[in-house]
């Protein structure tokens, strides 16, 4: 298997892998699918493509992380696009920082 990173992974990093590898399709996943199936609700998940996963994977750790907050870049990205008032307070649009 030819390694998908540019440089080797911080362990926070490594967490995140392992989580991605194991936690969200073994469980995360299954259970969103279980409950959108119940609810007959169809469910996207757009930022689980692979390629976006390397991607963000392979970003620089202060990309990532600033001022002890995740998602730094993706914060950024979307400030634009989010309407009020989760342009002032994107920890309610993107919870889990």
């Amino acid at each position: 298997m030819t390694n998908l990173f540019a440089r080797p992974l911080l362990p926070i990093e490594e967490q995140a892998l392992f989580d991605l590898k194991h936690y969200l399709c073994d469980d995360l996943l299954v259970k969103v699918d279980r409950a959108s199936m119940f609810h007959a609700l169809e469910v996207r998940v757009p930022l689980l493509d692979y390629r976006l996963v390397a991607f963000a994977l392979n970003l620089d750790i202060s990309l990532k992380y600033r001022h002890n907050k995740s998602k730094y870049l993706l914060k950024q990205v979307l400030h634009d696009y989010l309407l009020p008032p989760f342009s002032t307070d994107l920890s309610r649009a993107l919870p889990y920082h």
